[in-house]
């Protein structure tokens, strides 16, 4: 995909999204973690759609307008160690080590449980489980998503994938299972995992919870300021949210400007005066202020 589309831009095939285009090109080299969407999916599209010699519509226009911002560098590079660390099967980065021992223990006991073994043979003889696994071998149990949303979740009895799947469900709601590899039941465990949207924290049911202990607040802290989170709090906000108007002001006040074709120091006067700055308001501090607001 991202060959298609280098070659779509040496032919200028997508002259009216040239820019567009290029920032498609960008969120393919962007951590997978961080994707809002099927970037490559997309990019499918619009391959089609300009080799086929077709205009984008503007539902895809809108799209990709939405798209125009990458994630920061910063970001970038955080989520990217993170990926490193689930390449190499360590899903568990930010825990700390005495969680793990904590962890161990909950599941040597649920290993050697009797009762979730014959439970267990029972659901294999009333369905063929081999039917249901993934390439790993493993039976996954429907995803609890944030915000408790349920998808796919309305009772189904007629096809027998669906007897299955709410009887595995079940299954691994009682025995605090996310599923089985093979016959080995495997223990929900305490999770911090990144998402294109933030961070996403599960503590099983079962767990005894110990924040200190149990995650490490500097590497997450770290992990999720990487976002460009801002500090936050009443007066904070406030002074944030007078910056941001004066912000647009600025932007606007530019672009009256330049439509009256004033340049350098007097466009910059102009810009001043509108936005009721101090004469003492440097000119770099003014462009950064109209930069700020082009982006609000």
């Amino acid at each position: 995909m991202f060959k298609r589309l280098l070659a779509l831009q040496k032919s200028n095939a997508g002259n009216d999204l040239k820019e567009e285009l290029s920032t498609l090109r960008n969120w393919m080299l962007v951590p997978l973690t961080l994707w809002p969407i099927d970037i490559a999916g997309l990019v499918e599209h619009v391959c089609s759609v300009l080799e086929g010699k077709k205009p984008a519509d503007g539902r895809l226009r809108f799209i990709l307008d939405q798209l125009r911002e990458l994630p920061s560098e910063k970001a970038q590079k955080a989520i990217s160690e993170y990926e490193k660390f689930v390449e190499k099967g360590d899903y568990e980065p930010l825990i700390r080590s005495e969680s793990k021992c904590k962890y161990s223990l909950s599941e040597t006991e649920l290993l050697k449980n009797p009762k979730i073994h014959e439970e267990w043979t029972t659901l294999k003889n009333l369905f063929d489980v081999d039917k249901y696994k993934d390439k790993k071998g493993i039976i996954r149990r429907r995803m609890a998503q944030e915000r408790n949303f349920r998808n796919d979740w309305n009772f189904r009895w007629r096809k027998i994938h669906d007897r299955f799947q709410v009887a595995f469900d079940a299954f691994c709601h009682r025995w605090h299972l996310y599923g089985m590899e093979g016959d080995k039941p495997l223990l929900l465990k305490l999770t911090v995992n990144p998402t294109a949207h933030g961070l996403m924290i599960v503590i099983p049911s079962f767990w005894s919870f110990d924040l200190k202990r149990d995650l490490d607040a500097k590497k997450i802290s770290k992990l999720h300021k990487s976002r460009g989170a801002l500090r936050q709090g009443s007066k904070m906000s406030e002074g944030r949210l007078e910056r941001h108007e004066q912000a647009r002001q600025a932007y606007q006040a530019n672009l009256d400007a330049k439509v009256k074709k004033l340049r350098g120091a007097p466009r910059n006067a102009f810009v001043r005066k509108k936005v009721r700055l101090p004469e003492t308001f440097d000119d770099r501090s003014l462009r950064r202020l109209i930069k700020e607001g082009s982006t609000l």
